[in-house]
Parts: structure tokens; C-alpha cells; sequence
């Protein structure tokens, strides 16, 4: 038990030396002016209507994006963690490529892809190039890009969640439910912690995310702060 306790409080140690610490001497840094006290810089930042509009659209983005990985992510878990499909687990270890990927390389390659000279811009035309660069750039864009970002961090966490849930429970539903109404009334709420987790995960990483919504032109409140 001693041992497990020395082990916890290293640990706790080591991640606040590691980033409370630094956050602490930055704030420390912020509110000294000329060797005193001052919060004059907090009350411009949040007494601009900017500040306020760029946090807006910061929150859009990362709502968006956790939605659109949870719409796409959750049946893909489903689909790799709940049933034989053939190659399952080679499947699941490829959406973990995308997390070794910096999204800022991400975001170059989808410009080479839907830019106006892009590949789709070759294939399709000069017209369709014009298309997908218009949408590839803002907000619509950003989306794109996040979610296969960070689609994997929704399939793993929920394919790990899936592992905890007992089958017996399931399979004494299927003796008097439909597989629909085993799915929605036993396996997702017993699934629900992992969802909400991977939802928090996506929305928290989407909005302090830089370099996307940098590359694409989409000003969001980490661009400009």
C-alpha cells in the first residue's frame, strides 16, 4: 500500500512540476506589469466583442467536430468491437495512424487533395477543384479535417469500453428483446462512460487545436490569442 501511495504522489509530483507549474509562472508573468499588480490586460481581452466572437466560433468548431466524430466513430466501434468482422483488429490498429499524423500535415494533405489544383481539382476539373476548395476552406473544412483527426480517439475509447461490458447481459436481453433494442436499451448506456469520455476528448483537443483552422483560414480564438 505504501509503495502504491509513493508511486501516486510521484506521479501527481511530476505532472504538476510538468504543467501546472509552467501555467502557474505564465499567469505569475500576465497580471505583473511594471512590477505590480494588474488585471488591465484580462479586461481588455474580455471586454472585446472579438475575443467573445472568435471564442464563439472556437466552441462551434469543437462541437461540431466531437458531433461529427461520434456520428461516425460509435458504429464504426460498434461495428470492429461488437461483431466477427473479418480483420477486425488489423482495422482498429490502422485508425491509430491518424494520431501519429500532426494535423497540420493532415490539413496539407487534404489541400492536395481539394485545392484548386488538387487531385479532385485533375480528376474532376477546374470547376469541381473550385467546389471542394471552397468548402475546404472555413469552417466546413476545419470540421473535415478534425474529425478524421480525432475520429480514432472516439473508436478506441469505445472499443475499450466495449471489453467491460458484460455479455450475459446482453444475451439475456436478446431472450425477449430485438438486437435494435438491446443495442439502444442495454449495450449503449453501459457503453455511455467511454462515449461521454471520447466526446470530452475530441471536444477539448478540437478546441485548443492551432494549426488547422490556421492553415485553412478559419480564425479562431487559439489563432488570434
Amino acid at each position: 500500500m505504501n509503495t502504491k501511495r509513493t508511486v501516486l504522489a510521484g506521479v501527481i509530483l511530476v505532472i504538476t512540476a510538468a504543467g501546472v507549474l509552467p501555467l502557474l509562472f505564465m499567469l505569475g508573468e500576465s497580471v505583473r506589469v511594471e512590477g505590480g499588480f494588474s488585471v488591465e490586460r484580462y479586461s481588455q481581452l474580455f471586454s472585446s466583442a472579438r475575443t467573445w466572437t472568435l471564442l464563439g466560433r472556437s466552441l462551434v468548431l469543437a462541437g461540431l467536430t466531437t458531433a461529427g466524430a461520434l456520428v461516425v466513430g460509435l458504429p464504426l466501434a460498434l461495428l470492429l468491437g461488437k461483431t466477427d468482422l473479418p480483420f477486425a483488429r488489423p482495422l482498429a490498429a490502422l485508425f491509430t495512424i491518424p494520431l501519429l499524423i500532426p494535423p497540420y500535415v493532415a490539413a496539407v494533405s487534404w489541400f492536395h487533395l481539394a485545392g484548386r489544383e488538387g487531385i479532385l481539382a485533375r480528376w474532376l476539373g477546374p470547376s469541381a477543384g473550385d467546389v471542394a476548395s471552397r468548402v475546404l476552406f472555413g469552417l466546413s473544412g476545419c470540421v473535415l479535417v478534425h474529425v478524421t483527426i480525432f475520429l480514432p480517439v472516439v473508436v478506441l475509447l469505445v472499443m475499450t469500453a466495449i471489453r467491460t461490458v458484460d455479455p450475459r447481459l446482453e444475451e439475456a436481453a436478446r431472450l425477449a428483446a430485438s438486437q435494435r433494442r438491446v443495442l439502444s436499451g442495454i449495450t449503449i448506456p453501459l457503453l455511455r462512460p467511454g462515449i461521454l469520455l471520447s466526446a470530452l476528448l475530441v471536444f477539448i483537443l478540437s478546441l485548443g487545436e492551432l494549426s488547422v483552422p490556421l492553415f485553412l483560414r478559419y480564425d479562431v480564438f487559439p489563432v488570434v490569442s
